[in-house]
């Protein structure tokens, strides 16, 4: 059932095994195609994936879940809120010290956050998110504005 694979799929988040993850997700799909009950892949399975992401610190963390939402895009047409906010706060725990890195996690964040305007499923954590994404990826002062400014003012809008 999904709830047994849905523990494979925490154990492979936890040891940040993401291709595994994947390949056992396209292994559940083809048992639904070939009509075995109970194992399409569903949320849950992804978030599964993408919350143990979140809380670690390892290296292409944001990359890595970049690929966890496209495939969750692809397979079930939509992120949830909650997937998208783990998506993001995985770019938020980006610990290396590389300019590039930093840089690479937060357009990463922003990607995530455009998925989430077209599908409609942000939410104040998903701000709360990204501004804590800006403050903490950006170079200076002045760039951490110039991020974090629309963000307010994005949330602000929609009532947020």
């Amino acid at each position: 059932t999904v709830v047994g694979f849905s523990a494979a799929l925490v154990s492979l988040g936890k040891s940040n095994r993401i291709d595994d993850a994947l390949r056992l997700l396209e292994l559940m799909k083809a048992l639904s195609r070939d009509g075995v009950p109970n194992v399409k892949p569903d949320d849950g399975c992804y978030n599964s994936i993408l919350s143990h992401l979140a809380r670690s610190q390892g290296k292409n963390a944001a990359a890595q879940a970049l690929r966890v939402v496209r495939r969750m895009k692809e397979d079930l047409g939509q992120i949830s809120t909650a997937s998208l906010n783990s998506a993001i706060n995985t770019c938020s725990r980006t610990t290396e010290d590389s300019k590039i890195a930093r840089r690479k996690a937060l357009e990463i964040a922003f990607q995530f956050f455009q998925l989430g305007r077209e599908g409609n499923c942000v939410d104040t954590v998903t701000f709360g998110l990204m501004i804590r994404v800006c403050i903490k990826l950006s170079d200076d002062d002045g760039a951490r504005l110039k991020l974090v400014e629309p963000l307010f003012k994005m949330c602000a809008k929609n009532g947020l």
